[in-house]
């Protein structure tokens, strides 16, 4: 199973499913912008200070649309869902806190790479 993760408010993640019982694009996008496991340490960085987020971790095997592989920051391939993420396609959501010292990760992604955010 190859994944990819959501950062996003739990909010608008909570009013999407109520809405669309789905998860689309913002209005301005033209796709659903996620990041590999390797690249979640450095989206991050863009929501620092931000609370009440969440990690989506998403099967893309099972989104409803298609995923391209773009190039974005850093000259990095990132995952795009040209399409929607239905419930379906959701493998866990874990709460990202933010300390004083960074985000909090669950456990299966802390590592080396991805800790003291």
């Amino acid at each position: 199973m190859e994944t990819a993760f959501k950062i996003i408010k739990r909010a608008w993640w909570d009013s999407q499913m109520r809405n669309y019982r789905q998860f689309v694009a913002a209005p301005a996008d033209r796709f659903i912008h996620l990041s590999s496991p390797g690249q979640v340490r450095d989206t991050l960085v863009k929501f620092k200070g931000q609370t009440d987020l969440i990690l989506v971790c998403v099967d893309l095997s099972k989104v409803d649309g298609e995923v391209v592989w773009e190039v974005a920051r850093n000259d990095q391939l990132y995952p795009h869902v040209y399409g929607a993420i239905p419930p379906s396609s959701v493998v866990w959501i874990a709460d990202l806190p933010w300390t004083t010292t960074g985000f909090i990760l669950p456990a299966n992604l802390q590592n080396p790479e991805l800790h003291s955010l």
